[in-house]
C-alpha cells in the first residue's frame, strides 16, 4: 500500500522526466514545509539514476505570491476555476488543493478524513492490496499481517511501527475483527 515512505503511485505519476523544463505553481505560502524547501523560482530536478540524462529545470513564476495575490490575479482576469476552489458563498478559497483522494503525503487525520468522505477507496484499496498478496505472497511485507485489513488498519492509523506493534502486544480481549472494525468505522461493505 502507498504509505508517506513508499509511494509507488508518485513515482509513476508525478515524479516522471517528460520534457527539459516544467512550469510549477507552488507557492511558499502554501505551507512551512514548501516555504523552506523552494529558495529560487528555478531549480534543476533530477529523476532516476542517470542524473546527467534525466534532469529536468524546474520553474516556479509564481513562488513569492501571497493567497492574496493568487486571487487578485484570478478576479482581474476573469479566471473560472474547478467550482471546487469555491467557498459556499462563492468566493474564492486560495487554501483548497485538488491534490489525490486519499493521499499518503495528507496528515493521517486528513487522510482518515478522506477516506471517511469516500469509504469506496477503503474497498478499492483493500481490493489492491489483496490482489499484491496474491501475486506476491513471499514479500516480507506482505507476510507481517494476517490478512489486507489489518495491513490497512497499520498504515492508516498508525503513523509509526513501534505504536502499532505495542498496541498490538497489548489487547486485552485478543486479536480484533479489522474487516469487522472498518466495516463499521467507515460504513464501507468489504
Amino acid at each position: 500500500m502507498p504509505n508517506r515512505f513508499q509511494r509507488f503511485c508518485c513515482r509513476y505519476l508525478k515524479e516522471w522526466k517528460t520534457l527539459d523544463k516544467c512550469i510549477m505553481g507552488i507557492r511558499k505560502a502554501e505551507s512551512t514545509k514548501r516555504d523552506l524547501s523552494y529558495e529560487e523560482p528555478t531549480e534543476c530536478k533530477f529523476y532516476g539514476a542517470k542524473r546527467e540524462e534525466n534532469h529536468v529545470e524546474a520553474i516556479y513564476p509564481i513562488l513569492d505570491w501571497t493567497d492574496d495575490d493568487v486571487v487578485q490575479f484570478i478576479e482581474a482576469r476573469h479566471i473560472q476555476l474547478h467550482p471546487l476552489y469555491y467557498r459556499e458563498d462563492g468566493t474564492i478559497d486560495p487554501k483548497r488543493r485538488l491534490g489525490c483522494m486519499c493521499c499518503p503525503l495528507q496528515y493521517y487525520k486528513k487522510r482518515i478524513q478522506s477516506f471517511r468522505q469516500y469509504p469506496g477507496m477503503v474497498r478499492a484499496y483493500c481490493r489492491a492490496a489483496q490482489q499484491y498478496r496474491t501475486e506476491h505472497p513471499d514479500v516480507e511485507t506482505v507476510q507481517k499481517y494476517d490478512d489486507v485489513y489489518e495491513w490497512f488498519t497499520r498504515e492508516l492509523f498508525y503513523e509509526r511501527q513501534e505504536k502499532w506493534e505495542y498496541d498490538k502486544a497489548h489487547q486485552l480481549f485478543g486479536r480484533p475483527d479489522y474487516k469487522q472494525d472498518l466495516q463499521d468505522f467507515f460504513h464501507v461493505k468489504l
